[in-house]
């Protein structure tokens, strides 16, 4: 009985460690979803995983390990958001992003002619 106790135990030793699970919502400050944002899970400043979101806004990573992970969100013409997030045990984490416009404002500039080009039919 012993042995096949022993024999259990080694087994689940050697089963690979269960990836984390990721997710959440991408919107904008109205709460419309935020389609295609870029979602980038980084660890020590090196990027370790990415997605994009669905057309619901919608995001899932999987992750090797638990730990603490910063989540990058971009979208274009939007601020980028980061958070911390701590993905512990086995369960699904939640983290959903609220992203604001980015306005910026043009530099005027002026043009003018130097030349011109007649341009004429031929038939």
């Amino acid at each position: 009985m012993n042995t096949k106790l022993l024999t259990s135990l080694l087994l689940v030793a050697t089963l690979p460690a269960r990836a984390q699970e990721l997710y959440g919502i991408v919107t904008d400050t109205r709460r419309e979803p935020l389609t295609n944002a870029t979602v980038r899970i980084l660890q020590n400043t090196k990027m370790i995983a990415g997605t994009i979101t669905d057309f619901n806004g919608v995001y899932n990573l999987k992750l090797p390990d638990t730990g603490t992970y910063e989540i990058e969100t971009t979208y274009i013409g939007y601020q980028t958001q980061r958070a911390n997030k701590t993905v512990a045990g086995s369960k699904q984490t939640i983290a959903n992003f609220f992203l604001a416009q980015r306005f910026e404002s043009l530099h005027p500039y002026n043009t003018r002619q130097c030349g011109k080009k007649q341009l004429t039919n031929k038939h």
